[in-house]
């Protein structure tokens, strides 16, 4: 009856629902192993989640440009570029302006073979590209690290612009 006695508390000693001392030190070693890698999973995802955020906001700024680009604002006191570059940046605002690159040229007609020229919003009935180049400065300085620094996030449309005057 001793020995049957003996076996039952040794196995009561090791049951799954029994705590002791040797289970918690277990427990804090499995924490501190994994509660770290979850940590850099999560930045990962509020990072990419920023990154993805800007990347759009930057598509919709260049459409947007491209949208004033089209209707021949300025053609009139001769200064196309500005009203494009000034609604770009009011789509980006709080982006800094040091950081942002806006070019706008134009592709004469809708033949997009040829060369683009620089610094031309064109005529009516040209196609117009507008580009913006952002570098994006990561949220978490340890994500500067792993990147390399920041990252250059590009957006361009195209679009044919309106006839305000008569096609050539």
């Amino acid at each position: 009856m001793r020995a049957l006695l003996g076996i039952i508390r040794r196995t009561e000693a090791h049951t799954p629902g029994r705590r002791d001392a040797s289970c918690r030190g277990v427990t804090a070693v499995e924490a501190a192993l994994v509660l770290p890698m979850l940590l850099v999973l999560l930045m990962g995802l509020i990072e990419s989640g920023n990154l993805l955020g800007n990347w759009l906001r930057l598509n919709k700024a260049v459409q947007a440009g491209a949208r004033v680009a089209v209707t021949g604002q300025g053609a009139e006191a001769g200064d196309r570029i500005s009203p494009i570059v000034a609604r770009v940046s009011e789509i980006l605002n709080g982006v800094d302006e040091t950081d942002l690159d806006v070019t706008v040229c134009s592709y004469p007609g809708r033949n997009l073979d040829g060369v683009c020229l620089a610094g031309d919003a064109g005529d009516p009935c040209d196609t117009v590209e507008v580009t913006a180049a952002y570098q994006y400065q990561p949220v978490m300085g340890i994500m500067n690290n792993i990147f390399g620094g920041p990252i250059t996030l590009t957006a361009r449309d195209r679009k044919v612009n309106e006839p305000w005057a008569p096609c050539n």
